[in-house]
């Protein structure tokens, strides 16, 4: 039961004496507008838990709860993770998906596509182009969201020959697979799809119509569509290092093109559709699945 409440979609279960659980909603905040993973009801005493992507309760030991404009610090007993719980989206799934990012859904007019408001793993939609608080994460084509994606992550040369490398580091060289998996992040049950449930990356067409609804098609356009893209930089699959900071978008998409992968690209002067090296770190926005109708 995926619920939305003031723009903000979360999902929770109420434990009562640890045992019965029935369903409900609350927009859980911090201060700076971070989610929190519980809340507890001052009133009832009733616990109210997030789930992961594996559709287990997130643990936690203390928090805050939004009510009537202020923040309020509760703390409420341990609770180990259940694992009979489902997903939000009804499905199990068995990879790290991004547990952290608040989802805020934005329509496009031009396009009727629904997307997350901000890349994975920013803080917030972008004020600007060069806003380093709504710049996220940078993934490598077909991982999930195992920490590698972090910008301060280690590295490693060391490649992989499953689609979970089981670490954290972001792998450098020609391939961070060997050998390729086509299949990674195709579609909302996608191997690796990093996304919260209910979303996915986008296809090469998706983004390519996308970007056919900007007014300029630049950077400019890139940040004052609904999107909101900043530049958000890259990291090299060869060396790790980050650059094109304020400078340059880079977003993946899910296609792939031989043994490279389909991205938007953007600067100041233009934008389009390219391919590029799947061991480098992009952007990624991921858009809302409409396969189901809903």
């Amino acid at each position: 039961m995926l619920q939305d409440h003031n723009d903000v979609q979360v999902f929770i279960c109420f434990l009562i004496f640890s045992a019965f659980l029935i369903t409900g909603s609350v927009r859980l905040i911090e201060s700076n507008g971070n989610l929190v993973d519980h809340y507890q009801n001052p009133d009832t005493g009733l616990s109210a838990f997030l789930l992961n992507g594996y559709g287990n309760r997130v643990p936690a030991e203390e928090g805050r709860h939004y009510t009537e404009n202020e923040d309020t610090t509760v703390t409420f007993e341990h609770a180990e993770p259940d694992p009979l719980l489902i997903a939000p989206d009804g499905k199990s799934t068995t990879w790290p998906r991004d547990t952290v990012t608040i989802v805020v859904e934005v329509t496009n007019p031009e396009t009727g596509q629904i997307w997350m408001d901000r890349n994975l793993g920013a803080g917030r939609t972008a004020t600007s182009p060069n806003d380093s608080l709504a710049f996220g994460d940078l993934y490598q084509w077909g991982r999930a969201a195992d920490g590698h994606q972090k910008r301060n992550s280690s590295t490693t040369i060391t490649q992989s020959n499953s689609d979970q490398p089981g670490h954290d580091r972001f792998i450098t060289g020609s391939e961070w697979r060997s050998p390729q998996n086509d299949d990674l992040w195709q579609g909302v049950n996608g191997v690796n799809n990093p996304c919260p449930p209910g979303f996915r990356i986008p296809t090469d067409a998706e983004w390519n119509t996308e970007r056919n609804s900007w007014t300029s098609n630049n950077a400019a356009g890139a940040f004052t569509s609904p999107l909101k893209l900043p530049l958000a930089g890259v990291r090299s699959g060869n060396s790790g290092s980050i650059f094109g900071v304020g400078s340059d978008g880079l977003y993946w998409s899910s296609s792939v093109a031989g043994r490279f992968a389909r991205d938007l690209y953007f600067y100041h002067g233009r934008a389009y559709m390219f391919r590029y090296g799947r061991a480098y770190g992009y952007s990624v926005r991921c858009i809302k699945d409409l396969s189901d109708g809903i």
